[in-house]
């Protein structure tokens, strides 16, 4: 009987010794976001895999060293790296404002000047991982030196 008893006993503590370690919770799109600081990396526009326009290449050296903040309340902060372009310019200001939607498929950046298409930019989420943010657009841009160029513009952002 005491046998018995003790097994009634110990067999509540076997179960919960099996029970399984929560598992670490994936980051959802916008929280990755919102995590640390991005620089773009790459921004060009290709036709049918040609490319048509390496507009990262363009860039001035002491445009490519900025970093942007995606914060919580949906604002971007720009951030004029060590190199200024313009010492008069604020080393930080708000540039826009961002958000997700369509089921985290469609990015949006509003009144910002990160990418060089003006107005507000609604592009595709190719990708977001820790460390990478990959967005594409179908467009069709005046660039000055171009002219009117029709293809897909390719942006990446990766962590600083």
């Amino acid at each position: 009987m005491k046998k018995l008893l003790l097994a009634i006993m110990v067999l509540p503590f076997t179960f919960a010794a099996c029970k399984k370690k929560d598992e670490k919770k994936e980051p959802t799109k916008s929280e990755i976001l919102k995590t640390g600081q991005w620089k773009v990396s790459e921004v060009y526009i290709d036709k049918d895999g040609e490319l048509i326009l390496d507009y990262y290449s363009q860039m001035d050296e002491c445009s490519k060293d900025n970093y942007y903040t995606f914060n919580t309340n949906n604002t971007i902060t720009s951030n004029e790296g060590a190199t200024k372009c313009d010492p008069a310019i604020d080393q930080e200001t708000t540039d826009g404002k961002w958000a997700l939607s369509n089921n985290d498929q469609t990015f949006t950046i509003t009144d910002s000047k990160i990418l060089p298409i003006d107005g507000e930019q609604s592009m595709k989420v190719a990708s977001i991982e820790t460390s990478t943010i990959k967005l594409t657009k179908d467009t069709t841009i005046v660039y000055p030196g171009f002219g009117t160029l029709s293809g897909t513009i390719h942006a990446t952002f990766t962590k600083k």
